[in-house]
């Protein structure tokens, strides 16, 4: 976009929030390399080099670096807006605290805010629709509206499916105002001012109308139809993410779910609706992935503090003494409990990435063994190979071409990755076709190097050129 000056980013599986940021972001970058080397010219430098999808070198590392520094800024203004969302809410300071404490410590939370994606943005931008809603429901007074408004076009802005936030600013409004809510004007002045934050900020969304229309409409088939490695029983599989992530915590929160249903707790109902909604919603699509389950990690941690202290009050308070003796010591031990797992996860998580994965390992290898100038063909999450020691051609999948395509075009070396294959290979019940193409190519090529690994097993094989292969 910089280098042609053209500010339409002629891609639309995303809104265009984050690219524009990114954008100002290597701007930014490059005013600021002019300034330092003292020249009259501003050199604007590709970030990166990408030989395959998840396959790439970064020559500018400090815009990436910058650009996940914007996301993890994002990602502790989410905790803090958490924060004094469960303190407004329900007026009681501890419930915002513990809140922000669990959002401080998932893994899901703590790991996505590392990346250059959307999703943190759309997880911020829904919380600033929350505490906007609280007001509206505790106040109504015009300039909640209109930041519930900004918040909505913010969110939608990031991350299409986060349009669904728009759920809880209905919910508050109508709690708030009832069926006379209908006659209300700000309510459709607020989503028409989303709408319109939207528009300016994905302003290509209307000049280039047919494009985006194709970019949108792909993306919710895309989630309709399949995605491979991140599809199939959804339910079954955010059930997990959420007991593997979070615990105890997840359970808290459908209790309060269920409390405020019980006791007709406007409090609970508010945050509950759009819990209810998204995660129905999200349930529809066969593609299910842990960056979709993002948006409701802020709310379910505020559903699962009130319960938790909540509980606590109720038991120091009990008439019985015998549940006032053990209230502290049992509380003590829940807190225990709901901590543990996602303390733990992201402990481990977080070591892990301090030591070498065996892409870095394999990558060294290849340097070392590898004939310089070799023809090496690699698929998506393969090791980065230096295109000046060797002829790289890189590809979603090896298996796309067979392998007599490969010796016609002089390639030497085949690498495949389990980022790839390990989706197909390893799941033969749902991939039968892929799953015998890749066993194909693995029977038949000299394997040179295998380095077994967990999440990152990479295969090098070499093609021999004198045999024809079927």
């Amino acid at each position: 976009m910089l280098v042609n000056r053209d500010l339409n980013p002629h891609f639309f599986d995303w809104p265009s929030l984050i690219i524009y940021i990114n954008m100002l972001i290597q701007a930014m970058t490059a005013v600021f390399d002019k300034i330092i080397q003292h020249s009259s010219y501003i050199h604007l430098t590709k970030p990166i080099i990408e030989q395959a999808m998840g396959v790439t070198y970064a020559i500018k590392p400090t815009i990436v670096f910058l650009g996940r520094l914007v996301t993890i800024i994002i990602g502790v203004a989410t905790v803090a807006i958490t924060y004094f969302s469960g303190k407004q809410l329900t007026k009681n300071v501890y419930i915002g605290l513990a809140a922000s404490l669990l959002v401080a410590i998932s893994p899901t939370t703590v790991s996505l805010n590392r990346l250059i994606t959307p999703d943190s943005y759309a997880a911020f931008f829904s919380m600033v629709v929350l505490l906007a809603s609280i007001y509206v429901f505790q106040r109504g007074g015009n300039i909640e509206y209109a930041i519930a408004g900004l918040g909505f076009g913010l969110a939608i802005s990031s991350k299409y499916n986060s349009g669904t936030i728009l759920v809880i600013f209905l919910a508050a409004h109508f709690l708030r105002s009832g069926i006379r809510g209908f006659k209300d004007i700000r309510l459709y002045l607020t989503i028409l001012m989303g709408l319109i934050v939207f528009v300016l900020l994905n302003p290509y969304a209307l000049l280039d109308f047919s494009e985006f229309q194709a970019g949108f409409i792909s993306t919710g088939q895309h989630y309709a139809t399949g995605h491979a490695g991140m599809e199939g029983e959804p339910f079954k599989f955010y059930l997990e993410i959420m007991w593997l992530t979070g615990g105890l915590l997840y359970i808290l929160s459908a209790l309060e779910i269920i409390r405020g249903i019980i006791t007709r707790s406007r409090d609970s109902i508010l945050l509950s609706s759009f819990v209810v909604v998204y995660f129905t919603f999200i349930n529809l699509y066969i593609v299910r992935n842990e960056r979709t389950f993002l948006l409701l990690v802020p709310f379910l941690c505020l559903l699962s503090a009130s319960f938790f202290v909540k509980a606590y009050k109720y038991m120091i308070n009990n008439k019985y003494v015998v549940i006032r003796k053990y209230a502290i010591p049992l509380i003590a031990c829940i807190a225990g409990l709901t901590l543990y797992r996602p303390v733990t996860q992201t402990i481990d998580n977080t070591a892990s990435l301090t030591k070498p994965n065996n892409r870095e390992t394999a990558r060294v290898w290849i340097m070392n063994n590898l004939p310089q100038w070799s023809k090496i063909a690699l698929e998506s999450y393969s090791p980065f190979i230096d295109p000046k020691r060797y002829t790289v051609y890189g590809f979603t999948r090896i298996i796309d071409n067979n392998p007599n395509w490969y010796i016609e075009n002089s390639i030497d070396y085949l690498i495949f990755c389990q980022g790839m294959f390990g989706r197909y290979y390893y799941d033969p019940i749902h991939y039968p076709k892929e799953a015998e193409q890749y066993n194909s190519f693995f029977s038949l090529l000299t394997e040179v190097k295998v380095f077994p690994d967990a999440d990152y097993e990479v295969r090098i094989y070499k093609l021999d050129k004198r045999v024809i292969y079927k």
